[in-house]
């Protein structure tokens, strides 16, 4: 009789043992004595299959590779006959430690942990972790302190740490299955502040002592007195609790503090800003501050009240900030950067820069509202010489008695609390024509019109004329010239001539009035009306009256004295 093939095992099942990634499978054995074999092959073809061995319902296999998926199947045997292979598991194993190496070699942690000097805080880091998907960072210390952080990047930070306290640090990953064993590492934070700073003046001499009561975690101090009124300082250093200064100035008010150092933290004093100049005619600000003791170089930052940042770095107490915005007032402080440590940021301090430059609009100057400036400045310079200037601080400068006939350009400058701004764009502009000059007037005898002339205007394009008679009538004529014929003059009547000039955009002024009387002109007389004002024997006055309130008189010899023939004689005179 034959043996016959067993069954693939049923109702497989896997149980992963977290922090070992071993893994135990289980399945439903069959009632007849039989041997199974697990195998747990890796999708990536780079790892090897793992393989176990039993006669009972469950397996366990070890030395699976973290981060590692596998296909999991169970076979049974009877004798020489193996059965088929049951439908496989998937199984994922869990991640990495942190530290980057297998879970069993976690004593070689690359955790790592920093306090940064002058804070009550650190910053742990680790290494990726394969398949991970979050990490978490537990901090504990001394009277209990414990805190924890959790993060999906490779950083995490613990705040409400002690001065000069040891903290332990541990770290482990996760993903969907898992959490690994942990990273440690630890950390002592920075030494504390000193306190109870005195001084000691010795009389008669430029030294003082000033001493303070041991900070913990300290190995040596750094004690700096700065002069409040003109921001000199003097230094010293000393290992014990107390310092002596040299070399101060009599009659100055110093300023001490004292910084605690230790092996990893050497924190600078905070520095000040002193002075902050505006680049005239840039977008940069110069900036200047004190030298540090034990400070290896600077970092500037400021901060609009728009939110711009710029920032600056320097190795000395100088340092510049440029890409500033116009019309602006920054925030900036300073931070001393030390060999191990960077001191907390100094007293701040505002720089305003300078107006943003300006634009004309209707040949007024025109600024935006609400800018803060002290005073504004409009130039206007003229081809031939001519230059004048006005300064407001409202939105608006007008320029009085400017010269007529003048092409002029006019730019706006805005004049901020330290700098002035570069010139706008220039506009050009032109004045009024000037005033016509020398007007006369030719009467023209046969068809009752005058021809007016007079000096023109440069810059005039055309000329308007007006004749006006004593009855009030008026004659116009137009011209481009410097000379216009006006008809229809009345005889007899003086009249007032004027001449304005026109440009492509104004009008000027009226010349002024030419007065000149029309001639009586050819008149002929149907009624002549006279008197006989006295007789003689040789001759005969007679006074002749017309309308036109013209006086004529006639002496005649006597021999000619008939009517009719002064009459006539009278006639023939006035042809």
């Amino acid at each position: 009789m034959f043996p016959s093939v067993p069954c693939a095992p049923q109702n497989i099942s896997t149980n992963l043992l977290c922090g070992t990634n071993d893994l135990m499978v289980s399945w439903v054995p069959s009632a007849e004595p039989l041997n199974y074999s697990v195998t747990a092959v890796p999708l990536a073809a780079n790892n090897s299959s793992l393989t176990c061995h039993t006669n009972s319902g469950n397996c366990s296999l070890s030395g699976l590779r973290c981060g590692t998926t596998y296909n999991v199947s169970v076979k049974a045997a009877s004798g020489s006959c193996s059965g088929p292979c049951s439908s496989p598991r998937t199984v994922q194993t869990g991640n990495e430690d942190v530290d980057g190496k297998r879970i069993i070699m976690s004593i070689n942690y690359s955790v790592t942990a920093v306090a940064p000097c002058g804070t009550n805080s650190l910053m742990a880091s680790w290494n990726t972790s394969l398949g991970a998907t979050a990490y978490t960072a537990t901090v504990t210390g001394p009277n209990g302190f414990s805190d924890t952080c959790s993060s999906s990047n490779l950083t995490c930070s613990v705040s409400g740490l002690q001065c000069a306290t040891r903290y332990n640090v541990t770290v482990t990953s996760r993903d969907g299955h898992c959490t690994s064993a942990p990273g440690r590492t630890a950390l002592t934070t920075g030494p504390c502040d000193p306190v109870n700073v005195t001084s000691d003046l010795h009389c008669g001499s430029d030294m003082a002592t000033v001493s303070w009561v041991a900070a913990a975690g300290a190995v040596a101090y750094t004690v700096v007195a700065e002069d409040g009124s003109s921001q000199n300082y003097i230094s010293c250093r000393s290992s014990s609790a107390s310092c002596q200064l040299n070399r101060l100035q009599c009659g100055k008010v110093y300023n001490l503090t004292v910084v605690a150092e230790d092996g990893a933290c050497n924190t600078p004093c905070s520095p000040s800003i002193q002075n902050s100049t505006q680049i005239c005619g840039t977008d940069s600000s110069s900036l200047s501050w004190n030298s540090m003791a034990d400070a290896i170089g600077y970092t500037v930052n400021a901060t609009a009240s728009s939110g711009h940042k710029v920032s600056c770095t320097s190795a000395t107490a100088t340092c510049a900030l440029t890409d500033l915005l116009c019309s602006e007032t920054y925030t900036a402080t300073i931070t001393a950067r030390g060999s191990q440590c960077d001191s907390a940021p100094g007293p701040s301090t505002n720089i305003t820069t300078g107006e943003c430059d300006r634009r004309l609009r209707n040949h007024h100057l025109f600024l935006p509202p609400g800018v803060n400036t002290s005073s504004y400045t409009t130039l206007s310079v003229a081809g031939a010489g001519y230059q004048d200037s006005c300064q407001t601080t409202n939105t608006s400068c007008a320029f009085q008695n400017l010269p007529c006939d003048l092409d002029f350009n006019i730019t706006v400058q805005a004049q901020g609390e330290h700098c002035t701004s570069v010139p706008s764009v220039s506009e050009s502009l032109e004045t009024v024509p000037c005033t016509p000059q020398n007007v006369s007037a030719t009467l023209g005898c046969f068809n009752h019109s005058a021809l007016v002339t007079w000096v023109g205007s440069p810059s005039a394009v055309g000329y308007n004329v007006t004749v006006t008679g004593q009855g009030g009538h008026t004659h116009h004529c137009h011209t481009n010239t410097s000379n216009c014929q006006v008809p229809d003059i009345h005889c007899g009547e003086t009249h007032g001539i004027t001449v304005t000039a026109f440009s492509q955009t104004c009008t000027g002024n009226l010349s002024a009035v030419y007065s000149f009387r029309a001639g009586a002109g050819r008149l002929t007389l149907t009624q002549p009306k006279f008197k006989l004002l006295y007789y003689c024997p040789e001759k005969i006055t007679i006074l002749n009256l017309f309308s036109y309130n013209f006086l004529q008189v006639f002496v005649l010899p006597v021999t000619s004295l008939r009517l009719q023939l002064v009459r006539t004689a009278l006639s023939l005179g006035l042809q």
